[in-house]
């Protein structure tokens, strides 16, 4: 009896160990995912800003290539054409970004890479011990 009082103790404590190991793993793995999901959204912030001040910027240049065009065959019987072939152009490149856009859409993520990575060498390690 004796015997068995002194082994609870320590089944006990062994239990607690274990559960404090966990919990300490879990807290971890969970810090990682708020580092990763931290840092995808800084990420994605950066490329979205990035991406209107091209927009923009293309934009405007665009639109006074059009008008330097325009006023270069403006007294020539072609610039309906010249007008209707850059429209055409125009159109032609939205078409290609909506492509590469759908493309790059479709394409799987990054997103808690290292959590994954972190998860399966746990998982390693705790299979590789039996």
């Amino acid at each position: 009896m004796n015997r068995d009082q002194d082994s609870e103790p320590g089944l006990f404590t062994s239990a607690k160990h274990l559960l404090a190991t966990f919990v300490s793993a879990t807290k971890t793995r969970l810090e990682l995912v708020a580092v990763d999901i931290e840092l995808e959204r800084s990420r994605v912030v950066r490329q979205l800003l990035l991406a209107v001040a091209a927009v923009l910027l293309a934009g405007i240049g665009i639109i006074l290539l059009t008008l330097l065009i325009v006023v270069a065959v403006w007294d020539t019987p072609a610039r309906l054409p010249v007008l209707g072939a850059l429209t055409a152009l125009y159109w032609i490149g939205v078409a290609c970004c909506g492509y590469a856009l759908r493309k790059r859409t479709q394409a799987p993520g990054q997103l808690f890479k290292a959590t994954v990575e972190e998860l399966g060498k746990d998982l390693e390690s705790l299979t590789s011990r039996k």
